[in-house]
C-alpha cells in the first residue's frame, strides 16, 4: 500500500471515528490480539503482529504516538524481515491544525514458533499545540520487508481517540 493510500485510511478513522469521543489524557487502544494478529504474506515469508498503541500529550507543544507493546512471529523464507508501521494523525478543531507522521519498528529476522517483542517499536513525537481538544488517529500495519520487491503487508487497522 502506497504512503497516500495508508495515509487516507487513517484519516478516514480520523474524520469518522473520533466525533463521537470524549477527550482523555491518553488514548490506548489494542490495533491487533495474540488470538487474532495481523498478518502479512508473500515470497514464502510470513509475519504475524500485534500490540498496543498510545497517544498522550507529552508537552504543551507535542503529542507522542507509540505502540507501547509490539510482539511479533516470523516464518522467513529467504532473508526478508518482519516490521509494524505506525502512522499518526492529530487534528487540532479549535484552529484546524493538524500534523501527520509515520515511523516503522526495526526490522526484525528472527524465526520463532512464540511471541517476540520488537527490538525497537514504533514512537513518533509530533509538533502541535496541545490546549484544548486534539483529535488523535492512528493507523497500523504489519509488512514483510523483501529486498528489491514490493513488501507485501496487511491491511491497516485504524484506531481513534480524543486528547
Amino acid at each position: 500500500m502506497s504512503a497516500r493510500k495508508f495515509f487516507s485510511a487513517a484519516a478516514l478513522g480520523l474524520l469518522f471515528c473520533v466525533s463521537a469521543a470524549t477527550a482523555s489524557s491518553a488514548v490506548t487502544a489494542s490495533y491487533a490480539t495474540s488470538t487474532s494478529p495481523q498478518v502479512a504474506s508473500g515470497y514464502g515469508s510470513t509475519a504475524r503482529t500485534y500490540g498496543t498503541w498510545v497517544a498522550s500529550k507529552k508537552s504543551a507543544t507535542s503529542v507522542s504516538s507509540s505502540l507501547s507493546a509490539a510482539y511479533f512471529r516470523f516464518i522467513n523464507a529467504d532473508n526478508h524481515k518482519a516490521f509494524v508501521e505506525l502512522n499518526t494523525i492529530v487534528q487540532r478543531p479549535a484552529s484546524n491544525d493538524f500534523v501527520n507522521l509515520a515511523k516503522t519498528s526495526s526490522r526484525e529476522t528472527k524465526v520463532s514458533g512464540s511471541w517476540s517483542a520488537f527490538g525497537t517499536p514504533p514512537s513518533v513525537s509530533l509538533p502541535i499545540n496541545t490546549s484544548g481538544t486534539l483529535n488523535v488517529s492512528a493507523g497500523v500495519k504489519t509488512c514483510v520487508d523483501v529486498p528489491f520487491r514490493t513488501d507485501p503487508c496487511s491491511s491497516v487497522t485504524v484506531r481513534s481517540g480524543r486528547l
